[in-house]
């Protein structure tokens, strides 16, 4: 039978469904009768027994998933919706500015498609046609992801059309996203009860940890007569964030900050709040490239080791804001069954990658 205590759902396990039915049909028809398995009474108890337990198995889950910190899927997304918090959907990667050298009048359609060297396919988001010997387009990947495109990186045309000559990144792409996983949107979730501390710092970095496309976000706070050691200017705030829009940033500090306190960054954005235009300053985190050196060794003469997929992994690491890079944090990453990990080494000879406060680690699969 299904109960609520105290210490929550309790549901009936197939055994105990079982026993308790076979009691009482011995109830009602008497001790003599004969319920073994092989019986058509022991097999009708068997058909009501795994009813229920199906039963009770949806009953419990439905149960479970009504908690944020059991729940999964859209189930989650549901739940963290009472907090105004939504899933980051995927989005794709964009090299916005690719040099294609044409000859002139050719056209080239959307949806044509180069690869990279990785074997990543992008495609154009429009068509356009040549007036001369260049054009500049905006191609994004064919699938959902953060891909990395360097500058001056020339791609191959997997869409054959005649006149094109060569086709050139002249800036590094921008990366998209997969979907938000399970473990990242709780996180946001439990990260929203700092949004209503009477801690005004720890309050506002909640609010912009919650905002969509944010990756990171640190909030410094000075509340003495005198600038600190970090540069922050007395009785003042300083917010670095990772991407998310400028006017989202802006209206969460203007919201959130207390009166009278100042606000610190390079970045300045003019929000209409309460009747006035205000100017909200904030940083936005300086990228640091580190470059990673991997030695490993084969687990045996004839394996092949996966570079890239190494590479990959590496790459794939995410830090914090302010946080040092250490050699120690990759060894999971670049770790396979093929082979071993003898050393891992950052920017050619360290075990650290030192970070400032306002920046964050970055490593790209090219480095």
């Amino acid at each position: 039978m299904l109960q609520i205590t105290d210490k929550g759902l309790v549901i009936e396990r197939l055994n105990e469904i079982i026993e308790r039915l076979s009691t009482e049909m011995r109830n009602i028809y008497g001790n003599d009768i004969n319920i073994d398995p092989d019986t058509p009474d022991g097999q009708l108890i068997g058909i009501f027994s795994q009813s229920l337990v199906d039963i009770n198995e949806i009953i419990a889950g439905v149960y479970a998933n009504s908690d944020p910190y059991t729940s999964v899927g859209n189930w989650l997304d549901s739940q963290v919706k009472y907090v105004g918090i939504e899933r980051n959907r995927e989005t794709y990667s964009y090299s916005p500015n690719v040099r294609l050298n044409v000859m002139s009048g050719t056209i080239i359609p959307s949806g044509y498609t180069v690869t990279d060297e990785n074997g990543t396919e992008w495609l154009t988001t429009n068509s356009a046609t040549s007036t001369g010997a260049t054009l500049v387009m905006q191609f994004r990947s064919a699938e959902y992801g953060a891909f990395h495109l360097p500058a001056n990186k020339e791609l191959t045309p997997k869409t054959i059309v005649l006149g094109v000559q060569s086709v050139t990144t002249t800036s590094e792409s921008i990366k998209g996203r997969l979907r938000e996983s399970d473990a990242s949107l709780l996180l946001r979730f439990m990260r929203s009860y700092t949004i209503n501390s009477l801690d005004s710092r720890e309050g506002l970095e909640a609010v912009l940890l919650s905002l969509p496309d944010v990756k990171d976000a640190r909030v410094y706070e000075n509340y003495t007569n005198a600038t600190d050691a970090k540069g922050i200017e007395p009785h003042s705030i300083n917010a670095i964030v990772i991407d998310g829009s400028d006017e989202d940033i802006a209206t969460a500090i203007i919201k959130k900050k207390s009166l009278g306190c100042g606000l610190q960054g390079s970045n300045e954005v003019v929000i209409f709040y309460d009747g006035l235009d205000r100017i909200v300053k904030f940083d936005r985190a300086t990228p640091i490239d580190v470059s990673v050196k991997v030695k490993v060794v084969r687990s045996g003469a004839t394996v092949d080791v996966d570079t890239q997929s190494i590479k990959q992994r590496i790459a794939d690491n995410q830090f914090k804001i302010g946080e040092d890079v250490l050699a120690g944090q990759l060894y999971a990453s670049a770790s396979g069954q093929d082979y071993i990990v003898k050393e891992i080494l950052l920017n050619d000879t360290n075990l650290i990658a030192s970070i400032g406060i306002r920046q964050y680690g970055r490593i790209l699969i090219d480095n």
